[in-house]
């Protein structure tokens, strides 16, 4: 009976053996990849956005009161000269880990005879944006982003305030007293983006080498991409053609 039990206790043990092993653990696979590392070397980008296709509507006539005198509503959401649309946000899509530690000069949005200006507005996140105000009245910054802490505040007097932003996104920033008054803050974690201007030129310094893909982005006319390899003997060229929608 001795010789019987440890039989089957043998037996056990084998067939326990021959069960396969426990698979590799999502934390055991992911030890094994590469991590993600800064990049060493730069190229640079510059290039145009422009615009075909564009009927642009017929000037405001209307007048509006900004302070003791009256001014004319100019709209700034289509800003076009020889053919380059200006106003135009362009960054880098997934953009790697940056080396880059100076910190950027304050970025300034000010209050010119009920505008702001610059319409558009592009900064880093941590970097101090100035709010300026060059106007002797009543203005209020409104802003109105979805990940950020909202702000608004007033303003009656020439003075500034500054502001830190925390987190990317792009959002706009309106003045409730004047409600023609519109801007829009793009804010990124990184320093490869620019703002079109001059007839739609920009030029985006020290960009990681290799293939990149790059997002224009227009207030009314939405998002296009394109992807270049950026080398670091020359700088790249490219264009951004936006088109209206149909309608």
């Amino acid at each position: 009976m001795a010789r019987l039990a440890l039989h089957l206790l043998s037996v056990l043990a084998a067939i326990g053996c021959d069960k396969p092993g426990a698979p590799a653990t999502a934390v055991n696979q992911a030890a094994i990849k590469s991590p993600t590392t800064a990049p060493t070397a730069f190229g640079t980008v510059r290039g145009k956005v422009t615009l075909t296709g564009w009927n642009p509507p017929p000037p405001a006539a209307n007048m509006v009161a900004c302070g003791n005198h009256q001014i004319p509503i100019v709209s700034q959401k289509v800003v076009l000269k020889n053919n380059g649309l200006e106003n135009v946000v362009i960054y880098l899509k997934d953009a790697p880990p940056s080396t880059t530690t100076a910190t950027p000069a304050p970025a300034i949005l000010d209050q010119i005879q009920c505008a702001y200006v610059p319409h558009v507005l592009a900064l880093r996140t941590g970097q101090t944006l100035t709010i300026n105000s060059s106007d002797d009245l009543l203005h209020n910054i409104h802003m109105l982003p979805e990940i950020n802490q909202q702000v608004n505040f007033g303003m009656t007097r020439p003075s500034s305030r500054n502001i830190v932003l925390k987190s990317a996104e792009i959002f706009p920033v309106k003045c409730d007293v004047h409600p023609w008054m519109m801007a829009h803050i793009a804010v990124f974690d990184h320093p490869w983006f620019a703002v079109s201007a001059n007839g739609g030129k920009f030029e985006i310094q020290s960009v990681p080498a290799g293939p990149r893909t790059f997002v224009a982005w227009h207030e009314q006319f939405g998002e296009i991409e394109q992807t270049i390899t950026v080398t670091t003997d020359r700088a790249r060229e490219i264009t951004f053609n936006f088109k209206p929608p149909e309608k």
